[in-house]
């Protein structure tokens, strides 16, 4: 709230003059007593009426940080107060136990590496020229087994017709069935086998190769996840800040252990600070999330200063008030954290208005004026009245900037009295 006002100190001097030429001098009891005041000029100024809350300066942000594993603390790099920058290392775990393991694992991906490459080579030799070769030979076994069968069968059936005429003998006869039946026999076998060597035999064996380069490479994937995963562990033991801030608590040693269920650093953002406070429903209304705001922190400074409102809570909490997160600057971390801070909410605003100090306004219960003072002469003036800070009044009408307003005395006056200002607070 800006109110301002100039003491003006001006003599009104009153002289009795005598009368003309023959004229009586009027006698010093009959001259109105005077009463003595002191004025000052109604001016124009900013007037606002404030709401005052109060609330504790926090950061804006508050990071726990904590090792991904537990284990023993090899080295801390920073200390309680010291600033940080974002992935700075604050501390780095122990990691002899990673790295003997990591070496075993390279050892086991080697294995694996080669397991895979037999594999590999499997399935080539399953469809390689051996394959072609044994198809090669079941298909040459099928064609002349092919063509005995039908010569067998060709000389079989003569020998039915021959021997049907009596022209051969039933052995003849006998024997033309059996080699058929022979030559019949083995081009069955020989188109099985054709088959089993062309649709068995490659599947069967190209399964089974196939299936041990799968085998072969699900373990050295496994291996490969279990070395990026001590390599992660490896990374992970050198602890990092993801912001930029203060470190505020160490509750590690060099030596001893940290544990992933508890903070080992806490670091804190005093760049922007926020201060939360409750405000009641009366002035709820007003404030308006990303609004300017004024406030003080006496203990950093008896300045005010300026802050933007971050949030507002639209309900109420259990004490009927509504939460307002408040967001201020911080350059030079000067502002700590847990300060009080005063926070100055407008419910009203004027600007260019002509105010005057509070106790400068009376009322006879039904007007409200002030005593001017014109020609050494007090006089009453009513006026209507806008903001009222207990401190200051807004005069609404009634009273014009420059006049001259009695800032004390005002209580014993009446209207018409004459009046002179203490030569005491008498200026320009």
């Amino acid at each position: 709230m800006k109110v301002s006002f100039k003491l003006v100190c001006t003599g009104l001097c009153i002289s009795l003059l005598l009368a003309g030429c023959g004229g009586n001098v009027a006698s010093e009891s009959e001259t109105a007593e005077e009463k003595y005041v002191e004025i000052l000029t109604a001016s124009k100024s900013d007037i606002s009426r404030e709401y005052t809350y109060s609330g504790k300066v926090k950061p804006s942000k508050v990071l726990y940080i904590m090792p991904s594993m537990g284990g023993k603390v090899a080295k801390i790099n920073f200390d309680v107060g010291d600033s940080v920058n974002e992935n700075d290392i604050l501390f780095e775990m122990d990691t002899l136990d990673i790295e003997n393991n990591l070496d075993i694992l390279n050892s086991s991906l080697a294995l694996s590496e080669a397991g895979v490459k037999s594999a590999e080579t499997a399935v080539e030799f399953a469809l390689g020229s051996s394959v072609q070769s044994s198809i090669a030979t079941a298909e040459a076994a099928r064609t002349n087994a092919g063509l005995a069968y039908e010569n067998a069968k060709k000389n079989y059936e003569n020998s039915k017709v021959l021997f049907a005429e009596n022209i051969i003998s039933k052995d003849a006869f006998d024997g033309a069935q059996m080699a058929f039946n022979s030559a019949e026999a083995s081009y069955n076998q020989a188109l099985a086998g054709y088959d089993i060597a062309v649709n068995q035999l490659p599947k069967e064996s190209l399964q089974r190769a196939n299936d041990a380069l799968e085998s072969a490479i699900a373990s050295r994937n496994s291996v490969l996840a279990q070395i990026k995963s001590a390599e992660k562990s490896l990374n992970d033991a050198k602890v990092i800040t993801p912001i930029n801030g203060v470190v505020s608590s160490v509750a590690i040693t060099e030596g001893g252990t940290a544990s992933p269920s508890s903070p080992a650093f806490t670091v804190i953002n005093i760049e922007t600070l926020t201060v939360n406070v409750s405000v009641s429903e009366n002035i709820i209304g007003k404030v308006k999330s990303g609004g300017a705001i004024t406030l003080k922190i006496p203990a950093y400074s008896s300045g005010i200063l300026n802050g933007k409102i971050k949030t507002v809570s639209p309900a109420a909490n259990q004490t009927g008030t509504y939460e307002v997160e408040i967001e201020i600057d911080n350059p030079g971390g000067k502002i700590k954290s847990d300060m009080f801070a005063e926070v100055y909410f407008v419910d009203e605003h004027s600007e260019n208005a002509v105010v005057l100090p509070r106790s400068l306004v009376l009322s006879n219960g039904k007007d409200s004026y002030v005593f001017i003072v014109e020609e050494g002469t007090a006089k009453k003036a009513v006026v209507s009245t806008g903001i009222d800070t207990g401190d200051s009044i807004e005069i609404t009408s009634g009273l014009q900037e420059g006049t001259f307003v009695v800032s004390k005395g005002q209580t014993y006056l009446d209207d018409g009295d004459k009046v002179s200002v203490s030569s005491s607070k008498r200026g320009e």
